[in-house]
């Protein structure tokens, strides 16, 4: 999908990023942290007269894992010409960045924000 001068993909990064030239820029939100995959996750319901409920349930999708990770990031790496920005739990922000670094990224700043 191409939103203005931006292209947006939608799926699988190890199924997508091969078939990708340099690109100058991403912005990825890959998958949480087995921390976030227990049962006991919880997620806010619907709003029903100005409050939220709270419902108890697993993620439909498979955790990250750090051989993802490393494919992953590997794999921005090499394709990315600029800056890559990644959405992660706070507790994954080293795996990332260490993930990014093995991979060839050189490193400017990596924050986590809860």
């Amino acid at each position: 999908m191409t939103i203005g001068l931006a292209t947006l993909y939608h799926g699988d990064c190890v199924d997508v990023l091969p078939g990708i030239a340099q690109v100058d820029h991403f912005i990825t939100d890959p998958p949480y942290e087995a921390e976030a995959h227990t049962a006991g996750r919880r997620l806010l319901g619907k709003e029903s007269n100005g409050q939220r409920t709270v419902e108890y349930g697993a993620l439909d999708f498979e955790a990250m894992t750090p051989a993802l990770r490393g494919a992953c990031a590997s794999l921005m790496v090499a394709r990315c010409k600029g800056w890559l920005l990644a959405f992660c739990q706070a507790e994954a922000v080293a795996l990332w960045r260490d993930a990014f670094v093995a991979g060839g990224g050189a490193l400017h700043a990596c924050d986590g924000v809860d």
